[in-house]
């Protein structure tokens, strides 16, 4: 769980309240979810976080989980025997296929990008090299779809 409800709840319907929007940092290391959240916040200044352990994620319901732009899941490749990393991302699909995932590996490879995006995520890059640059397009894209729509059209013209 987030580490006080009340404060993830406050945080929430106060940034809803403002009208801005907000993505969903999944990871049971708060200080890597920090980190990733402040990347976010480099990359999309008008974008805000909220974080929340694997399992306060597992537990939000689905309704609530529709209020994020996009979910960011940093899942651990190297896992012990039998537990399986996609299955966060799997169960998401499932149960809310429209939200964006962007999936932050640690421990992962070409193989585990491959998966990745075949179980659902929007994009995917390896944690320890996040470029600023291209998280900003990507996220960009995610505030704004109608701008990359565009912008697509245009370079096609």
């Amino acid at each position: 769980m987030p580490t006080s409800t009340r404060q993830f709840d406050a945080n929430f319907v106060a940034t809803r309240a403002r009208g801005g929007h907000l993505c969903l940092v999944v990871h049971d290391d708060l200080d890597l979810r920090l980190r990733l959240a402040g990347l976010v916040r480099r990359a999309a200044p008008g974008l805000d976080s909220d974080t929340v352990t694997r399992a306060g994620f597992d537990s939000l319901p689905h309704e609530r989980l529709a209020a994020y732009m996009a979910v960011l899941l940093i899942i651990e490749f190297r896992l012990p025997l039998g537990e399986e990393p996609l299955a966060q991302l799997e169960r998401l699909r499932r149960h809310s296929a429209r939200i964006p995932v962007l999936v932050f590996a640690r421990g992962g490879d070409e193989r585990s990008a491959a998966r990745s995006m075949k179980a659902g995520a929007s994009d995917y890059w390896p944690i320890h090299s996040v470029d600023i640059p291209e998280l900003s397009s990507a996220l960009r894209s995610l505030l704004d779809p109608a701008a990359t729509f565009d912008s697509v059209r245009a370079t096609d013209s």
